[in-house]
């Protein structure tokens, strides 16, 4: 066996579809880190990403899949907003993971788990002498409280080597809600998730004409090119993370003051929402549905079968503002990603946008929300969303300037500007303790 060779594992059990923008996204950054690995500590002359074999991707030298029953297929659904009865399946995942890196390695054998339902495999692969297994757990979604998934998670804590967390403000809810969370901080690493979008590139406002006409043209008003495209795209969850019950208020209150304002159309689409069926989540389906019966002419919802959503891209690549107002963020994925099509944000003060590189009406309009101030903070949005629309058709060359700063902002956030931070913190990751 050659001895200057070292090989990298990836595990990535679900994290491809939260935090990565796909896991074509989450493979490029798995191979560019290991290239760049001789400009850092750790060199690796091999590399390959391991992830379920659900997650319905052919195999490539550097990427491999690993079997695993249906019912994990259903598990990952549940999981999304439940996190429920999961974690059995991910120490199966465990076993097959080790069997593969058991035959596959060659030389020295660096594994990087990078989220928690890899914890269960990298249990097994610290317990073999041969591979040096790391934990890079990243922490954004927390499983429900007193479940087998929660259990996993605190392990995955326990157990990592570094701690990833997107934002400061993020680890700073984490630390006060989680002792887990607090216990593990002296291995925090804040380290931010990119999104690269190709089709941003081509984003013009010949482009943006084009795409608003394929989003009015579904629209039940009758409006023109002028009119501002405005998008709120959240999961709706019991806790109400994604503040939709703001948004329903605030365009209420939006919507009363400007509806019959010929001179500054708005059009604002809301969804797709996920098909949540929780109380709090059915009453705000209904508040919506009454919201766009009274205001036809104004607003949306996107329903949330696939088969008759607009796209997103086609979404982003038409909307001039997105309303973000969450009471707490992870990061902000979505936020980042219409900025690259030139989507001014118009959000809370959490998760990205905490950012040094946001600045109020330079590059976004941003508020501050406090749980404890909800009616307070509800006017501040109004305030943020009111100054926005203001500025979109009595200002047009500030606008236009403010999209060109939105764009340039998060061109800080691409993939290729963060590797070197993830090349970084990979090798710190595989470095022994």
């Amino acid at each position: 066996m050659p001895t200057n060779e070292r090989s990298l594992y990836v595990i990535a059990a679900e994290c491809f579809d939260f935090r990565y923008s796909g896991l074509a996204e989450f493979e490029g950054l798995v191979k560019a880190v290991a290239e760049r690995s001789d400009e850092a500590t750790t060199h690796w002359t091999r590399a390959k990403l391991i992830v379920p074999a659900y997650a319905q991707i052919s195999c490539a030298p550097h990427r491999q899949t690993m079997p695993i029953d249906a019912s994990a297929v259903t598990a990952k659904c549940n999981r999304i907003t439940r996190f429920e009865n999961s974690a059995l399946i991910w120490h199966q995942f465990g076993r097959h993971v080790h069997d593969f890196i058991a035959a596959d390695a060659k030389g020295t054998v660096d594994v990087i788990g990078v989220d928690w339902p890899s914890a269960g495999a990298l249990q097994q692969l610290k317990a073999d002498i041969n591979i040096n297994a790391r934990v890079c757990l990243a922490v954004d979604l927390v499983p429900q409280a007193n479940t087998e998934s929660y259990r996993l998670w605190q392990v995955g804590l326990q157990i990592a080597d570094v701690v990833q967390c997107a934002s400061s403000g993020w680890w700073s809810h984490l630390a006060c809600s989680h002792q887990a969370a607090r216990a593990a901080a002296s291995k925090v690493a804040i380290v931010p998730y990119g999104v690269s979008n190709a089709d941003a590139t081509q984003i013009s406002p010949e482009n943006k004409r084009e795409a608003k006409t394929t989003v009015l043209k579904k629209h039940e008003g009758s409006q023109s090119l002028s009119t501002m495209v405005a998008i709120a795209r959240h999961r709706l969850t019991e806790d109400d993370q994604k503040n939709y019950e703001s948004i329903v208020e605030v365009l209420k209150q939006f919507f009363e003051e400007t509806a019959t304002d010929a001179d500054r159309p708005s059009v604002f689409v809301l969804g797709p929402y996920s098909p949540c069926t929780g109380e709090r989540a059915r009453n705000i389906r209904d508040q919506l549905e009454s919201l766009r019966s009274r205001f036809p002419s104004c607003l949306m919802v996107e329903p949330p079968d696939l088969p008759h959503r607009i796209p997103w891209k086609t979404l982003l690549a038409a909307a001039d503002l997105q309303l973000v107002p969450s009471r707490y963020e992870p990061w902000g994925v979505n936020t980042i990603e219409g900025m690259q099509f030139g989507v001014v944000p118009c959000a809370s003060n959490s998760g990205c946008m905490q950012e040094e590189v946001f600045v109020p009406r330079k590059n976004c309009y941003r508020f501050d929300w406090d749980d404890d101030q909800p009616i307070e903070s509800q006017t501040r949005l109004l305030e943020a969303l009111r100054t926005a629309v203001d500025t979109y058709f009595d200002a047009p060359n500030q606008w236009h300037e403010i999209r060109k700063q939105t764009m340039v902002a998060a061109e800080t956030f691409r993939w290729d500007a963060l590797l070197d931070r993830y090349a970084a913190m990979f090798s710190d990751t595989a470095q022994p303790r």
